[in-house]
């Protein structure tokens, strides 16, 4: 038994459930349900990203997801065949898996920031006691639509990476 790949894709496999079943979570049920419930949605919403580690947790998962990734994709890479691995099914499943999970990852970092900037922008506003200015209602606006957008592309690299990853070894061509 390898004990170093069995740890591996403990650290890819774990982390990857909670980091894509959360990304799908908030951006398929949680965030369309604060946007239907404002202003009390953007209560929810301000505390999961500002009072609890929930965004620290989805970094650190997803860090781990990707480093454990590479280390397992070196591995593999060093043990089928090197290049000639590359160019087959489960060498090419892979790399298009961890591709579309690498970009997964850029998305969800744009994807936390705004977020906190939602949230902010949401306590600025609550403090103020009355309904937002002109001025911040457009923003709010403008920051929701490009967080809905950038959550998205993220739900779908992620989604594309998982389905490359569950099928890669079984490709044949």
């Amino acid at each position: 038994m390898n004990y170093y790949v069995l740890i591996l894709r403990l650290f890819h496999i774990v982390p990857g459930v909670f980091w894509v079943g959360s990304a799908l979570m908030l951006t398929l049920f949680l965030s369309p349900s604060i946007r239907a419930t404002a202003p009390e949605g953007g209560k929810v919403m301000g505390h999961l990203v500002l009072k609890t580690d929930f965004t620290r947790a989805m970094s650190a998962a997803a860090g781990l997801v990707v480093l454990s990734g590479i280390l397992l994709y070196l591995h593999d890479l060093s043990s089928f065949g090197g290049a000639s691995w590359i160019t087959a099914g489960p060498g090419l499943g892979f790399l298009i898996g961890g591709v579309f999970a690498l970009a997964g990852f850029g998305f969800g970092i744009g994807t936390g920031n705004l977020s906190k900037k939602v949230s902010l922008l949401g306590v600025e506003i609550a403090k103020a006691g009355g309904p937002p200015s002109p001025e911040q209602g457009a923003e709010m606006a403008k920051l929701q639509a490009t967080l809905g957008k950038i959550g998205n592309y993220n739900v779908i690299c992620l989604t594309i990476a998982i389905l490359m990853m569950s099928m890669s070894r079984y490709l044949v061509f």
